[in-house]
């Protein structure tokens, strides 16, 4: 009975000092300046949206040519997709990562990052939508 207690202690005191270890860790993730720029944050952010819309229309039509041209799974596909807007902005996975989580905890910051991307949303729709009527006049 008493190795049972002994080894329970021992769990318990190792489970803390993990988490205590894990609090330092994200302390310091979350405080520490992203290395990708607010202007870098709204590029990023705008293309990783344009990714979302078209995965939204054509995900499967997207999936099933990559696995069947590039014989990639599902997962493989849509990891190769959101990096290559990656290695577009020449910035890593894990950058932008980092920058979120910094963000998340900078929620003032966040939110005036997505306001001018929510700005340049509306004006790349603004921009279709003219040349769109445009179109339909001329042609």
């Amino acid at each position: 009975m008493k190795n049972i207690i002994v080894i329970f202690v021992l769990f318990v005191v190792l489970l803390v000092s993990c988490k205590t270890e894990r609090d330092k860790i994200h302390d310091i993730q979350s405080t520490s300046e992203p290395e990708i720029s607010e202007r870098q944050m709204v590029d990023l952010l705008i293309d990783l949206h344009f990714v979302d819309a078209y995965l939204g229309n054509f995900q499967k039509d997207f999936i099933e040519a990559s696995q069947t041209r590039l014989h990639l799974s599902k997962d493989n596909a849509l990891k190769s997709l959101y990096g290559s807007v990656f290695k577009k902005h020449g910035i890593s996975q894990r950058e932008f990562y980092q920058a979120l989580r910094y963000y998340s905890f900078h929620q003032e910051e966040l939110l005036s990052i997505y306001e001018k991307v929510i700005d340049r949303l509306n004006m790349k729709k603004d921009s279709v939508q003219l040349a769109i009527k445009k179109l339909k006049e001329h042609g």
